[in-house]
């Protein structure tokens, strides 16, 4: 069984006296360990053991949130998990919109955020987008529950995908959407 630890890069710049730039790097470890936990609200993120983060992304305020066995965490900057999103891979939950996230079934693939703070996840939802706003109420932005390739200029309600993989938003609040199966409708 693989297990993953979360680690922070940072860059730092040092100037010789030549004027060039040379890039030193520090590794911390913020998340992650090889003994088990169990995942709360408080949890200390170096306590808990990862088997498949396939999300990971850094919110506008600083905080790493990241995907982890049917739960978004966020890793606040004491050191410590919320959970936003999902119940956790055995549990059943409410596919509907308009619900608390955490009362979500949650299965991802990638997560991003947007400027404003916005989670998006993409994953095992009949090929939806959905959104956790910042009052944790989630909701499906894009995609039905019809698989396939459509809609291509048209509402993003209305689109179909596939096998939606791997999801970005900038600055501007346009949300990117990687499928990686394209079928006809």
């Amino acid at each position: 069984m693989f297990r993953s630890v979360l680690f922070y890069v940072a860059i730092a710049v040092a100037l010789n006296l030549d004027a060039q730039a040379i890039p030193t790097y520090l590794l911390t470890t913020v998340a992650g360990t090889v003994k088990n936990s169990d995942v709360a609200d408080g949890t200390p993120a170096t306590s808990l053991v990862f088997i498949n983060s396939p999300g990971i992304a850094a919110g506008p305020d600083g905080n790493i949130f990241l995907y982890e066995a049917g739960r978004v965490l966020k890793l606040a900057g004491d050191g410590t998990v919320q959970i936003v999103a999902g119940l956790g891979d055995d549990e059943t939950g409410s596919p509907g919109d308009g619900f608390p996230a955490v009362r979500a079934k949650i299965v991802a693939y990638d997560i991003a955020l947007d400027a404003a703070g916005n989670l998006y996840i993409v994953g095992e939802y009949g090929g939806r987008v959905r959104k956790v706003t910042s009052d944790g109420i989630i909701q499906t932005v894009a995609g039905r529950e019809q698989r396939g390739f459509c809609g291509d200029g048209g509402p993003a309600l209305e689109a179909c995908f596939d096998f939606p993989v791997a999801i970005a938003a900038d600055a501007a609040g346009n949300v990117y959407i990687s499928d990686s199966r394209i079928t006809a409708c």
